[in-house]
């Protein structure tokens, strides 16, 4: 938890076990995977899906949003799930669909990168 809290970004499972073997060695890999998985299942660390990549962020009450990553600088910005609501309901209307974790992921190029 201490190395998830000290990131500012997300990380994904190696990152944090890297960091957390550097900080102890002393601990065993399998360790820090069995607690990120546990950290995860009480809602401590939240996972997120980037570019087909498992990451971890800490958890808490989960603000549903949706993300848009430029292709070109990388940078992702955060839209808010009530910009999207009317979609999803169309979606689980149309398709009988049952949607538990709303989340899009738009790549494109942000506006910055798009002015050059």
């Amino acid at each position: 938890m201490d190395v998830v809290c000290a990131s500012q970004t997300r990380m994904t499972a190696q990152e944090i076990c890297d960091k957390v073997l550097k900080r102890a060695p002393e601990i065993n890999a399998a360790t820090v995977y069995r607690n990120l998985s546990f950290l995860s299942e009480h809602d401590l660390l939240r996972t997120v899906l980037s570019h087909g990549t498992k990451q971890y962020v800490l958890g808490g009450p989960t603000v549903h949003h949706h993300h848009l990553a430029c292709k070109q600088c990388g940078r992702e910005l955060e839209v808010p799930h009530d910009l999207t609501n009317s979609l999803f309901e169309r979606i689980q209307q149309a398709y009988g669909f049952e949607i538990d974790e709303p989340h899009l992921l738009l790549h494109g190029t942000c506006a910055d990168c798009g002015s050059h």
